[in-house]
């Protein structure tokens, strides 16, 4: 819906590790993909990460990551990191 591949990476022991790649040209931009993922698992963010600005965190390559918590209260939770667009814009 919002032009992205998602793909899983990493062990997923302590989360759920989702890359999204820009698949299309008018994919949207990060923070509305990012959005759209929070409303469908019902997640948040969590305060701390907002302070210390880690929510989106610069990552290798442009790429940017979120981390969004459930109200499971297991502790996992989804780390998602967003491709660049060619465009460069993020």
């Amino acid at each position: 819906e919002h032009g992205y591949a998602l793909t899983v990476h990493g062990s997923m022991a302590t989360d759920l590790d989702l890359v999204a790649v820009p698949w299309i040209e008018e994919a949207a931009e990060p923070e509305v993909l990012i959005e759209a993922v929070r409303v469908a698992i019902n997640g948040h963010f969590r305060e701390e990460d907002e302070i210390y600005e880690r929510n989106p965190a610069p990552r290798p390559h442009g790429r940017l990551a979120w981390s969004i918590y459930t109200d499971k209260g297991n502790g996992v939770y989804l780390d998602i990191s967003v491709m660049p667009r060619k465009d460069g814009k993020l």
